[in-house]
């Protein structure tokens, strides 16, 4: 699916220029945090395969609980950076 979409943006002379993963990253429920995370790795392989060199995104968290989101936050940016580094190079 992933070649598919790769050839048919080549076929068709386009670059895809950025994508918008939103995922709980940010949540203070641990389940959807590192499902959020396991999602994040699946959307940075294929962002990566693409060609595509820019990813966006929101916090997502739980305005409710911004401290504990914060947290969340750190922690999935803790297990995700050495992938955005690693895929950059």
């Amino acid at each position: 699916m992933i070649r598919d979409l790769k050839r048919y943006c080549r076929d068709a002379g386009v670059k895809i220029s950025s994508v918008l993963p939103v995922q709980q990253w940010s949540s203070p429920n641990e389940q959807e945090r590192q499902a959020a995370v396991r999602n994040w790795k699946r959307c940075i392989e294929i962002t990566s395969e693409l060609g595509v060199d820019l990813m966006n995104s929101e916090f997502s968290g739980d305005k409710t609980r911004p401290l504990e989101s914060e947290a969340a936050f750190v922690r999935s940016m803790d297990e995700l950076m050495p992938i955005f580094e690693k895929r950059r190079d």
